[in-house]
């Protein structure tokens, strides 16, 4: 067993509870997704977009390919995503379904096709689901509640006025 002297025992304490803290702040549940953006020839493409997508929450991620065509997102946290890559000359790529587990980085590499990159926007018109009338009738509600209220004092005629407007 090994005696450390009264005057370096809580000093050891705190050295080694700061090791610890330390140690444990450093480890992450989060990953990353990485690759290599390509044409069919297989030479790399600079300066694509990729745009990672939580599919949970819809969250997106994006970044550029570097000049030697490679991509990286990190700090992910592990759940299923979908990445999306858009170049000039290429159409768009998506791969659905990329998980990303806990403290580990996912190689997904693409290989775009050449053409032109379309987008279809889809806006569909229904009615609202929530009513957007003004609420007078709360009012009404509210005023009828403190005109027959027991309590006159200096603070219920402040309350009065806040909530009449």
């Amino acid at each position: 067993m090994v005696r450390f002297p009264r005057s370096l025992g809580p000093k050891a304490a705190a050295l080694g509870l700061a090791l610890f803290s330390l140690a444990m702040a450093a480890q992450s549940n989060r990953g990353g997704i990485s690759g290599t953006i390509s044409d069919p020839q297989g030479l790399v493409v600079p300066g694509a977009i990729v745009v990672v997508v939580n599919l949970g929450t819809n969250e997106r991620v994006r970044t550029t390919a570097s000049s030697n065509g490679t991509y990286s997102v990190q700090n992910l946290e592990p759940v299923t995503y979908r990445i999306e890559v858009q170049a000039g000359g290429f159409k768009k790529e998506v791969i659905d379904n990329v998980k990303v587990d806990t403290a580990t980085t996912v190689t997904r590499n693409v290989s775009l096709q050449i053409g032109a990159a379309t987008e279809t926007i889809s806006v569909k018109a229904d009615s609202p689901l929530v009513d957007t009338d003004p609420a007078p009738r709360a009012r009404r509600l509210r005023s009828a509640r403190f005109r027959t209220s027991p309590c006159s004092t200096a603070a219920s005629w402040i309350w009065r006025l806040l909530l009449l407007g």
